[in-house]
């Protein structure tokens, strides 16, 4: 009898033992560099209650899109709107999953104590585009969606040409901010909630009304992920009421 208590005993360890490993997970993602922030602030209380582990490795959005359309491993991506449904259309993620979680603007930065243009309209716009000695946003071709806006932009306004000669492209996000520092551009152009948390320049405000541009950020799990429950339980948090309020105080707007 005592034997058999003790081969229960060592079958209840491990069960208990194969149950937490179930329980505790790895998580992890692709993610537009927009979200970085939010993401940093809302998980760690995720990950202390429920144990599991959330990795994220943040880009451009459509770097993020490619990577998981093009196989990498991974069980959630963080992209625009648009790109998250494309890859749900083409069946790399998962139907239902996918939730809309803010959107925002472009916005234009200046190094830090620097003067601000007036660009409270879009003739004041133009002006201060033309009177600038140099501009800065992300490279088009790296697939952010504010650098591909601002290209198409100045082009629709008429000044394409004229300001092609003092663009300086930039990496994503911050190198936009780190060009404008470092004096080679005297305004930026990204999104505005990655503007607002870098304290080495200031906001100069929002594109006018009139030619402003959103965008939207989606999560969705990624179809060939193996926890699925799991990353469920992510987006839900990411989706909830207390994660658009600290996206709106990162400049966000509700979707």
């Amino acid at each position: 009898m005592d034997k058999l208590i003790r081969i229960v005993a060592v079958f209840v360890v491990l069960i208990i033992g194969s149950a937490a490993a179930v329980q505790a997970a790895e998580i992890k993602g692709f993610f537009a560099g927009s979200l970085k922030h939010t993401v940093e602030e809302v998980i760690l209380p995720y990950e202390h209650s429920s144990g599991n582990k959330v990795t994220i490795t943040y880009g451009t959005a459509g770097g993020a899109a490619a990577k998981v359309r093009n196989g990498e491993p991974a069980d959630l991506v963080g992209a625009t709107a648009a790109q998250v449904a494309g890859l749900q259309k083409d069946g790399k993620v998962v139907g239902g999953t996918v939730v809309s979680l803010a959107k925002v603007g472009v916005g234009l930065l200046v190094r830090k104590g620097a003067p601000k243009p007036d660009i409270s309209t879009v003739d004041k716009f133009k002006a201060a585009m033309l009177a600038a000695r140099a501009i800065s946003y992300t490279n088009p071709s790296l697939g952010g969606p504010a650098g591909i806006y601002v290209g198409k932009l100045l082009d629709q306004l008429g000044i394409g040409e004229q300001m092609k000669a003092k663009t300086k492209l930039s990496g994503a996000g911050a190198a936009v901010s780190t060009t404008v520092v470092n004096g080679e551009a005297d305004i930026g152009f990204i999104m505005i909630n990655e503007i607002v948390v870098d304290p080495r320049v200031d906001y100069v405000g929002p594109l006018p009304a009139p030619i402003q541009f959103y965008t939207t950020f989606a999560v969705g799990a990624v179809a060939a992920s193996t926890q699925q429950e799991a990353d469920r339980a992510v987006i839900a948090v990411l989706a909830s009421p207390a994660t658009l309020a600290v996206m709106k105080k990162l400049g966000f707007e509700s979707p």
